[in-house]
């Protein structure tokens, strides 16, 4: 987790990922399954986008489909407290860059495929909780 940004952006893409307009859920945070079968440490994968510049928060909400009940910013340095105060489990956290062909800010949290479903469950808690809500923007996007 060296040479990351101090934050990165989830795009929340269900309307009950955020509770009350200021708290993230947990289900923001749980890790899609699928990938699991395509990494060869069998991780899965959480798909964020690394917050370089000002500009990631208007590139992040510009994908709607994604970001249409806003976004989710966390401090990469609290990734990595949640993942070293976990008892039992060396580092069940990871981050990565992982840019796509027309994102080059993206990323994963990926959860070691050492983890069991109750304890992803509790990491993902712990992630949306250290999560600061930024509501979608009142002014059209460009």
């Amino acid at each position: 987790m060296t040479d990351l940004p101090a934050y990165c952006l989830r795009g929340l893409r269900k309307a009950d990922w955020v509770i009350d307009q200021a708290v993230i859920a947990t289900e923001a945070f749980i890790p899609d399954p699928r990938t699991a079968k395509t990494r060869s440490d069998g991780g899965k994968e959480t798909s964020i986008n690394w917050e370089d510049t000002a500009e990631v928060e208007k590139f992040t909400f510009a994908d709607k489909q994604n970001a249409q009940h806003g976004l989710a910013r966390l401090a990469t340095a609290a990734i990595l407290h949640i993942s070293r105060t976990v008892p039992g489990i060396t580092m069940p956290l990871n981050c990565e860059r992982q840019p796509l062909p027309k994102n080059d800010y993206h990323g994963n949290i990926v959860y070691s495929a050492k983890v069991n479903p109750k304890v992803e469950k509790m990491l993902a808690a712990a992630l949306a909780l250290k999560g600061q809500f930024v509501p979608p923007s009142s002014e059209p996007i460009q």
